[in-house]
């Protein structure tokens, strides 16, 4: 053998094993979710309010006061809730489909 072997200073060693967790805690405490914001159900609702405007020049004011109604939820609770590009969407086709109406009620009663 040779002058090192039987001393117990040169025996290898490990490191000590890392702690378990308890029984309840298989993998430890993991990072917690992150709640995502939620699209607000007005603002869509102006969306399709405003697509059918077109059709029905009611839907274009249902499609102002729904969008403006949601615009201000979002923007009063940002953390929750999204869509305000849904919103503003809804309430300029709704404008635009007042100003078309209205333009298609003139050229009628004018021409």
């Amino acid at each position: 053998m040779s002058e090192w072997g039987d001393d117990p200073r040169f025996e290898p060693t490990l490191p000590p094993p890392p702690p378990s967790w308890p029984a309840g805690y298989p993998h430890g405490p993991g990072p917690l979710p992150l709640r995502q914001p939620k699209t607000d159900s007005g603002a869509t609702t102006a969306l399709v309010l405003g697509i059918l405007g077109f059709l029905c020049c009611l839907f274009g004011f249902a499609a102002i006061y729904e969008g403006h109604e949601a615009r201000q939820r979002i923007v009063g609770a940002p953390d929750e809730l999204k869509g305000e590009g849904l919103a503003i969407a809804g309430m300029t086709l709704g404008i635009i489909s007042l100003a078309l109406s209205a333009l298609g009620t003139i050229l009628v009663f004018v021409v």
